[in-house]
């Protein structure tokens, strides 16, 4: 398989896009995490420790404001069947609490388990079963809901040598990937009693702050310190995924900070990377032989203090930055 990056508009037959701004709203308060619900009528906000819920339809509404954890908030999850969202905090506790009854602490449902922060969290996609949760105390916690309608921890990982940073799982839920401090990828995949092991283990020369799945066979890792996204092809000889190729991203900042994911759409085959104070955005196309991509869009910010994420569809880009005290969305255009 042939990667690299196509200037050659003929051969690269990309929509051309923009995200371009429609809401701005001023949000004093530090926020870490945003998310956005499957059919984009609710966005969460994190607050410092409480959560802001606000009802999304031609402009914002809040809802409702509540504090179920006692330090700040750092990743938020809604359920894609559920409506529920799944919080993780610098306490080192995830809640889970239901959209009808938020009000309500009695119905929260608090995980116990890591001994530091929460830096990373994802859910499975299938069957929403499963909640994976990457910590400052370097280990990678497994939690599962029983027929009892309970979560437990049932597996945990501690390859990590350092703090976690970043995880993706793939859209069958039997590949993982993590990264971290420690200068690791570790990849792990799910066996037949739904055990998880890690079956490769990939060095780096910087800590990892971000990385995803593009497709089961190629993944985009972002180092620290560094302009560059790292692409990781799976070789079907060696059985093992290598580093094939770099993309290069615009910023004009020199420091990053965690707590944006690194996201690739599948629906439009983008993917969205937080480099310092800047967005970029890279659309790919994908053919029997071959893999390009190209740079489409840049969006600068004046911090590196920038959170955000992206609705499932790929209409709405959420972000809030430390400087501006704004909390911004952008809807997705062809041009």
């Amino acid at each position: 398989m042939n990667l690299k990056h196509n200037k050659d508009s003929k051969d690269f037959l990309e929509k051309t896009f923009c995200y371009e701004l429609i809401i701005r709203r001023t949000y004093k308060m530090q926020c870490f995490a945003i998310s956005i619900t499957t059919d984009n009528s609710f966005i969460a906000l994190a607050q410092e420790n409480h959560i802001n819920i606000f009802q999304f339809k031609k402009d914002i509404h809040e809802l409702q404001q509540i504090q179920i954890q006692t330090n700040k908030v750092t990743t938020l999850n809604f359920f894609s069947r559920r409506r529920m969202i799944v919080s993780g905090s610098l306490d080192s506790t995830i809640c889970i609490s239901s959209l009808n009854i938020l009000s309500n602490r009695k119905y929260v449902i608090k995980l116990k388990g890591h001994s530091r922060a929460i830096q990373c969290l994802v859910i499975t996609s299938n069957k929403e079963d499963l909640i994976i949760s990457g910590s400052r105390d370097a280990t990678i916690k497994f939690w599962k809901l029983n027929s009892q309608l309970n979560w437990f921890c049932y597996q945990s990982i501690h390859d990590h040598n350092d703090e976690v940073y970043g995880l993706s799982i793939n859209d069958e839920g039997n590949k993982l990937l993590s990264c971290g401090k420690d200068q690791q990828i570790l990849i792990m995949i799910r066996d037949y009693e739904n055990k998880w092991q890690v079956i490769q283990k990939i060095k780096e020369s910087k800590n990892g702050y971000r990385l995803c799945f593009i497709n089961n066979n190629l993944f985009a890792f972002q180092p620290d310190f560094t302009f560059t996204i790292h692409l990781y092809f799976f070789d079907p000889i060696t059985q093992e995924y290598v580093r094939s190729s770099n993309i290069s991203t615009q910023t004009q900042g020199r420091v990053c900070y965690r707590y944006f994911p690194l996201v690739f759409l599948t629906s439009k085959n983008i993917l969205i990377s937080k480099f310092c104070s800047t967005i970029n955005l890279i659309s790919f196309n994908f053919t029997s032989q071959s893999i390009n991509w190209k740079l489409i869009q840049t969006i600068e910010f004046s911090h590196h203090g920038l959170f955000g994420t992206i609705s499932k569809n790929g209409e709405f880009l959420i972000t809030w930055d430390q400087k501006q005290k704004e909390f911004q969305i952008r809807k997705y255009q062809e041009n």
